[in-house]
């Protein structure tokens, strides 16, 4: 996944941590910040400039920080976080989480969010968004340790073309290893064990 970023703000420290082990569940390259009230929030705002947010309104004491406090840009990125009888009847977030939200579930709803937001997929291949067939070739024949003029020749394009390729398959999986893409291919099915042993 390319890199994302959350901030989570939320007094309960239990309830922090369990979101934070949540959300380190969409992968490595999720960067993510928590603070337990207003000050700290407004604070990492401006300097950590978050992708998402999760919010307990609660903080605030009312949900018309959601206005004045969330910059424009993240108001269609925000997650609300509410226990069970506080449901908002018309939230004012795109997206809640109950606090009697399975993980999956919750899972669920950030992936969802970060589609929206994004426009990437990211739940179809866990937490990863799909790649191409043709970034499927590049991958494998990485895997079976081709160069980039060796790939270029192969599928009858420029070696730039493959440098671009591969560009966006570093983006998209957050992998910039030749190693880490071999491991890709063989887990995804792209490549068996068999081929790159040869």
């Amino acid at each position: 996944m390319s890199g994302i970023s959350f901030l989570i703000c939320e007094n309960s420290y239990i309830i922090r941590k369990g979101l934070l082990r949540v959300l380190e569940e969409l992968g490595e390259n999720v960067e993510i910040k928590e603070v337990d009230g207003i000050e700290g929030f407004r604070r990492h705002l401006d300097y950590f400039e978050p992708d998402f947010l999760i919010v307990n309104p609660q903080v605030f004491g009312t949900e018309n920080f959601f206005y004045t406090d969330i910059p424009a840009r993240l108001r269609k990125c925000a997650i609300g976080l509410y226990s069970c009888p506080d449901l908002p009847e018309n939230p004012v977030f795109p997206e809640f989480i109950a606090l009697n939200d399975t993980k999956s579930n919750i899972l669920e709803k950030i992936k969802s969010l970060i589609t929206r937001c994004k426009g990437e997929n990211y739940s179809n291949t866990g937490s990863s968004p799909e790649i191409t067939g043709r970034e499927k070739l590049i991958v494998k024949y990485v895997a079976l340790g081709l160069t980039n003029k060796e790939i270029a020749d192969k599928l009858f394009i420029s070696s730039h073309t493959v440098v671009t390729h591969r560009r966006n398959i570093t983006r998209k999986l957050g992998i910039k290893t030749v190693s880490g893409l071999t491991v890709y291919a063989i887990l995804n099915n792209i490549v068996n064990i068999e081929e790159i042993n040869r």
